[in-house]
């Protein structure tokens, strides 16, 4: 791979600033992005809550919050992990690759994070059952880290992986 340069560098640096500040500001003030947002909020509530069911844990789901026997957890919308997906596929978009390369990233990324911020309510659901203190440490500071360290490794693993036919061999 040929080195970019500082211009180049210096550009791609500026669009992605650029497309987190557009995404954020579109994560805040569009009603798209808020239904979409509130839409996936229920949808992890109630297929926590039916998990836990099924589980053996009693629990009751009212929109966005599994109420458990010793308090709820509320799928905020950074429980849903959309944002991180927006910043991680604005990082894939500014990369060097073809246009289909990085929306399939994009796509990946999507559904990784979100099903490990499932996977993250559900954890925190099982840890507010048995150990509030357990709950609150890794809800403070243990997922955050893993949220941070499982997107740093999508992208360089989407960087470091090969071209596919189609991107070594353009027609």
């Amino acid at each position: 791979m040929s080195r970019l340069s500082k211009k180049s560098m210096l550009a791609r640096a500026v669009l992605l600033v650029t497309l987190v500040v557009v995404e954020s500001l579109w994560l805040e003030d569009s009603e798209l992005a808020r239904s979409t947002l509130e839409g996936a909020q229920l949808m992890v509530a109630r297929s926590a809550g039916l998990v836990l069911s099924h589980a053996g844990f009693e629990n009751t789901v009212d929109g966005i919050n599994i109420q458990l026997a010793n308090g709820a957890v509320a799928v905020t919308e950074e429980c849903i992990g959309l944002d991180v997906s927006l910043f991680l596929a604005s990082a894939m978009f500014v990369q060097p690759a073809p246009l289909r390369r990085k929306l399939l990233g994009a796509v990946v990324s999507l559904l990784a994070v979100t099903g490990l911020n499932w996977i993250r309510v559900m954890t925190l659901s099982l840890l507010l059952w048995e150990d509030r203190t357990a709950f609150d440490v890794t809800h403070a500071y243990v997922w955050p880290a893993v949220i941070i360290l499982a997107c740093v490794a999508i992208l360089l693993l989407w960087m470091r992986a090969p071209p596919g036919d189609a991107e070594a061999n353009p027609t």
